[in-house]
């Protein structure tokens, strides 16, 4: 915790107030953790305390290890109450929530009983979670970062489509392109996102331009409230998502077809996690809830 805090903090002051400690304490305490590993851990300036490669290391692990102290204590409570642990899974909001529920229920009938964290978030941020073995597995976007420290396993590629509210006016008498929407009110991911950097890679070469997007966001809610409050407002989004929006009555699939795929949909893990049993139940189930 101390090293944590320093870490953040890179000042005495701000340590010893957040600890409730005195600064001399914090420094006396900081020595005799530079004697313990044998390096100087922070540089002193005038600006602070500057952490070095050693203090990168250690504040990497320690980080590791508390946050499986607190998975640990979760886990024992979770026996107490009968189940067999507790799974914590990663989610983008951009994949269907029947996998989820496919593979909870599957892991069920199979006779494990987990108690289930679920977490929200885009790709960068599930992995660095994952990374902080703050979650167990992610279902996200294929990812490049940090590879050597992921396993990634493709579970299925998915369609875009076009969704809006069933009152939006659409042209009559002729196929649809994507062309018609270049006037449209576009409600769309973040820029910088996968979905949204393969929808912009389709518009440059199908020589497509239209409209900057009124609203930029991948809260699943925030789209359907837009395109509630604005019918001439439309939305990408991945066919299988769409189609269990469609159920609830008030969205409606565009019948535009588009020319490209999302990137991959993926399972991520940590390699060093690699034989644990909880993890491959859990890996098998989502594999075959995603067919």
């Amino acid at each position: 915790m101390l090293l944590s805090s320093i870490y953040r903090h890179r000042t005495l002051r701000k340590v010893a107030d957040e600890l409730c400690l005195s600064q001399p304490a914090i420094t006396k305490a900081l020595r005799e953790m530079e004697e313990i590993v044998g390096a100087v851990l922070f540089d002193r300036t005038s600006r602070g305390l500057t952490p070095t490669a050693a203090a990168d290391v250690l504040a990497l692990r320690s980080s590791n290890f508390l946050a499986d102290l607190r998975n640990l204590a979760d886990e024992l409570i979770a026996l107490q109450d009968g189940l067999r642990g507790v799974v914590r899974i990663g989610l983008i909001p951009f994949v269907a929530h029947s996998l989820l529920t496919k593979t909870m229920d599957m892991l069920r009938q199979q006779g494990f009983s987990y108690r289930f964290v679920i977490c929200d978030g885009d790709t960068d941020t599930l992995v660095r979670m994952l990374r902080n073995h703050e979650l167990d597995c992610v279902i996200a976007r294929l990812t490049h970062e940090n590879s050597g420290e992921l396993e990634q396993e493709i579970l299925y590629t998915q369609q875009p489509v076009l969704l809006s509210c069933r009152t939006y006016a659409l042209p009559k008498n002729r196929k649809l392109t994507i062309k018609d929407f270049s006037n449209a009110e576009w409600v769309l991911p973040p820029k910088g996102t996968p979905t949204r950097r393969a929808f912009g890679e389709m518009l440059v070469q199908s020589k497509v331009v239209i409209r900057e997007a009124h609203v930029e966001t991948s809260s699943v809610s925030v789209i359907k409230a837009v395109l509630a409050a604005d019918p001439t407002s439309v939305t990408l989004l991945p066919r299988d998502l769409a189609d269990e929006i469609v159920q609830e009555g008030t969205w409606r699939v565009l019948p535009v077809d588009l020319d490209f795929s999302l990137p991959a949909v993926s399972v991520i893990t940590r390699r060093d996690a690699q034989g644990d049993r909880t993890l491959d139940m859990l890996k098998r189930a989502i594999r075959a809830s995603a067919v």
